[in-house]
C-alpha cells in the first residue's frame, strides 16, 4: 500500500497547481503589462522635462535651444546650439544631457519589449519542419 502524502509534497503540488494556474498567468501578464506603461509614461515626462531644463540655458547671444529640436527630425538645423551650449553660464548642462539620454534609451528599450511582445503574440508563426532521428539500417 502507498505510503500517504508529506505536508512537503503536499505543499509542492499546491504549489505547482498555483504557478501553472490561468490567473497567475494573467496576472503576471498585467504586472508586465503596468510595469511598460508606467515606464513608457515616466520616461517621457523625463524627456519633457529635462528638455525643458536644456531649454533654460541661454547662450552668450541669448539664443537657447531645446535637446528635441537637435536631436529630433531635422537635426541639421539646430547646428549651432552645441557651440552656444559651450558658452552658456548654466550649470551642469552635460549632465542633464546625459539624463536625457538615459530616459531616451529606456523610453526606446520600453518600446522594443512592446514590440517584441505584440509581434510575438500575433504574428503566426510558420510551422517548423519535424526533425526525425537517425533512421535505422534495414537489416538484411
Amino acid at each position: 500500500m502507498p505510503e500517504p502524502a508529506t505536508w512537503r509534497d503536499a505543499r509542492h503540488t499546491t504549489r505547482r497547481a498555483i504557478t501553472h494556474s490561468p490567473g497567475v498567468h494573467l496576472f503576471r501578464q498585467a504586472i508586465l503589462t503596468s510595469l511598460i506603461a508606467v515606464t513608457f509614461v515616466s520616461s517621457f515626462a523625463a524627456m519633457v522635462e529635462l528638455d525643458r531644463l536644456i531649454a533654460q540655458a541661454i547662450s552668450i547671444e541669448g539664443k537657447s535651444w531645446t535637446l528635441s529640436s537637435i536631436i529630433g527630425i531635422q537635426p541639421w538645423l539646430g547646428l549651432s546650439a552645441w557651440p552656444g551650449w559651450g558658452n552658456t553660464s548654466f550649470t551642469d548642462l552635460e549632465t542633464i544631457i546625459l539624463f536625457h539620454v538615459f530616459a531616451d534609451i529606456v523610453f526606446i528599450a520600453a518600446y522594443a519589449v512592446t514590440g517584441l511582445y505584440l509581434i510575438g503574440k500575433y504574428v503566426p508563426r510558420t510551422p517548423q519542419p519535424k526533425t526525425t532521428s537517425r533512421a535505422k539500417k534495414p537489416t538484411p
